[in-house]
């Protein structure tokens, strides 16, 4: 099973990861959980709604997760991830600038070279 996890943006400028709650008393929220000794700390960040983005399931070449909105670079292609859905299904892919898509899954050397929100 792939794991669920999501990112994003404080309006600190702090990336936070963790579970997702879209709306929840009109400002969504990254729920994170911390392990310490034997205990399990729950905290809740508001983030900015744009710069939420689902983890893939995949890692780069470093072994970095990669998420929506990152920009990944593969043998001379790059663009930004975002999540597909189409007649044929759905996946994540990026779209290079000449608008070509590409499934992320059939790249083996995926970098992620940064990401829409950090310009």
């Amino acid at each position: 099973m792939r794991e669920i996890l999501f990112r994003g943006k404080t309006k600190g400028g702090k990336w936070v990861y963790g579970f997702y709650l879209q709306s929840i008393g009109e400002v969504d929220v990254i729920r994170t959980k911390t392990r310490t000794g034997g205990r399990i700390i729950w905290e809740e960040f508001e983030v900015i709604p744009e710069t939420v983005g689902q983890y893939t399931g995949l890692q780069d070449k470093s072994g970095k997760k990669i998420f929506e909105g990152d920009v990944v670079y593969s043998e001379g292609s790059q663009g930004p991830v975002k999540y597909y859905m189409d007649q044929e299904g759905c996946q994540f892919a990026f779209e290079d600038h000449k608008g070509e898509g590409y499934d992320l899954s059939s790249w083996a050397t995926i970098e992620i070279i940064g990401n829409i929100h950090d310009k």
